[in-house]
């Protein structure tokens, strides 16, 4: 079953080269979307690590993925804004985005800020007791806070993608492409 993972991830690497090279009209969906497989692609391959026991070989593979996976919603948040309003503009307010990014930023830095065996000490004891190592506390926040603020970022910032789906819905409703997501959703909600 372990094995899934390692496919998830070679899959992942392979869909984000895929949507890199991609000759597309509008391109910056593209990316984002494969800035999103590339950190799926990545968090699969840690947890087939995890769970084959061979964090013991790839005990460098550890904490740095964190920054990786606080900053899931960007690309996702952003996909979906470039997707519906047809173009990107900068607004500060997207600074909010990157709140778990830079709490995950400070932690890593503390880590890696102390002695490289206080490093080895957070991956011996991850190895030695995997379970408890979401409860260990490696700077301000413990792993488990650390993945609670993202999926509540997470939350908070595709239920703010709601009311722009409802306006990019109602323009056009005869258009092929939103007919094909309003079936497919009204489809989803039958099931």
């Amino acid at each position: 079953m372990n094995f899934v993972f390692l496919l998830v991830a070679i899959f992942g690497f392979f869909l984000t080269a895929l949507l890199l090279l991609k000759k597309n009209v509008n391109k910056l969906p593209q990316y984002f979307l494969a800035f999103f497989y590339f950190i799926y692609a990545v968090y699969s391959l840690q947890t087939y690590i995890f769970t084959e026991g061979l964090l013991t070989q790839f005990k460098w593979f550890y904490f740095w993925p964190l920054l990786l996976y606080s900053i899931i919603t960007v690309p996702v948040y952003f996909y979906f804004k470039t997707v519906m309003d047809d173009k990107f503009t900068w607004k500060s307010q997207y600074l909010l985005l990157f709140v778990p990014f830079i709490m995950s930023v400070i932690d890593v830095a503390l880590v890696f800020s102390k002695p490289a065996t206080y490093y080895k000490e957070i991956v011996d004891n991850a190895i030695a007791f995997p379970k408890e190592r979401f409860n260990a506390q490696y700077g301000m926040l413990s792993l488990n806070e650390h993945y609670s603020l993202r999926h509540l970022w997470q939350l908070v910032y595709l239920f703010s993608l709601l009311p722009l789906l409802k306006r990019f819905l109602t323009i056009n409703p005869n258009d092929k492409l939103k007919s094909v997501l309003i079936d497919g959703c009204f489809c989803f909600i039958q099931h």
